[in-house]
């Protein structure tokens, strides 16, 4: 998982890269359907990594993200919990106060994660 990071972050173009990273995203979470455990470690890895990119491309990344995994937002709420983390810390350098909360508001408070 390592490499593979590794090679789309080497990417030059932008929407490229976003694409590939989207690309990596959506084979974990088709390849972790019926493995919840390697599923979170894979996504855990991916959302660690998401820091890596400049702070546009990690947004549109990190929404994607979201977008994908609420269906299963039960079995990944520690990996949902960083990506929302991350994407506040982003909104709050940008001094974007209200999408700041609006990412820490839609943490589950009662899953046991916090």
């Amino acid at each position: 998982m390592e490499s593979t990071f590794v090679s789309a972050s080497a990417i030059g173009d932008q929407r490229q890269k976003i694409e590939e990273y989207k690309h990596i995203l959506s084979s974990v979470i088709a390849s972790s359907l019926g493995r919840c455990a390697i599923g979170g470690i894979l996504l855990q890895t991916f959302a660690q990594e998401l820091g890596r990119l400049e702070p546009e491309n990690q947004k549109e990344i990190a929404h994607y993200t979201l977008r994908q995994i609420q269906p299963r937002v039960v079995s990944f709420e520690e990996q949902v919990l960083v990506i929302r983390e991350k994407l506040a810390d982003l909104y709050e350098s940008e001094q974007l106060w209200s999408k700041a909360a609006q990412m820490l508001s839609g943490t589950d408070l009662d899953s046991g994660m916090r």
